[in-house]
């Protein structure tokens, strides 16, 4: 029974991902074989990051530390707790040294951008100095790097924000297992893991284990399974 409704839960897998490519096909535009299309939405493409990212801080995230604060604390969380970036996911993730490093990382790239953005306000001291120590050019040189550094962090805080969220989700499968049958096995728990390690995609990820974190608070003995599995 389990292993005809893991091959269901497959297939189905299979073809909600076929038909979303079908839809994004649609949606982007471009060509395949003999097929093309110009793409119903394309021109607003940049939109869909900024959408998913808005619902990832404003919903996603919070209700899932809504739902982690009610298994694992006993005391509730704050506005802070919940919505403000960075802070909100530190409070949770289990290593300290890996939430300075990150934080680290973020002060440098918002450092990168501020002094990008100056000159387009009118402030150009630190631009001016860039220029007067390198030369001609020396500003567009900067800016290039600053954005190649840019990147390269923010691909370090991608993994080791995953990485942190896997520890987190252990925890939540963990009880989920113990109490309600085993989850977190087969190709859609692979693809959400995935998920988990690429900005804003993330969002999918959260939206998914937010349905197991609901399951386990409207449990009548949340308060038993979180003393015994302290206790374990």
């Amino acid at each position: 029974m389990n292993s005809e409704k893991g091959q269901l839960i497959a297939v189905g897998s299979i073809i909600a991902i076929i038909v979303l490519c079908v839809v994004i096909f649609f949606v982007v535009g471009g060509e395949f074989l003999w097929f093309s299309a110009e793409g119903i939405f394309a021109e607003y493409l940049w939109g869909v990051p900024l959408i998913f990212l808005l619902v990832q801080q404003l919903y996603a995230i919070p209700q899932y530390l809504k739902g982690f604060y009610k298994l694992f604390s006993s005391s509730p969380p704050t506005a802070v707790d919940l919505y403000v970036p960075i802070i909100n996911e530190h409070s949770i993730f289990s290593s300290v040294v890996v939430t300075k490093i990150m934080l680290f990382c973020w002060i440098i790239i918002v450092g990168f951008i501020l002094i990008n953005a100056l000159p387009f306000i009118g402030i150009e001291v630190i631009s001016n100095v860039i220029g007067g120590v390198g030369g001609t050019g020396a500003v567009a040189t900067f800016s290039f790097y600053t954005i190649l550094i840019s990147i390269f962090l923010l691909i370090i805080i991608s993994f080791l924000r995953g990485s942190q969220y896997m520890s987190v989700r252990k925890d939540i499968y963990d009880l989920h297992n113990k109490y309600l049958g085993v989850r977190g096995k087969g190709f859609v728990a692979a693809f959400c893991v995935v998920l988990y390690f690429i900005p804003v995609a993330r969002c999918i990820a959260i939206l998914m284990d937010i349905q197991i974190i609901h399951k386990l608070t409207k449990l009548n003995d949340v308060t038993n399974m979180k003393v015994e599995l302290r206790e374990d």
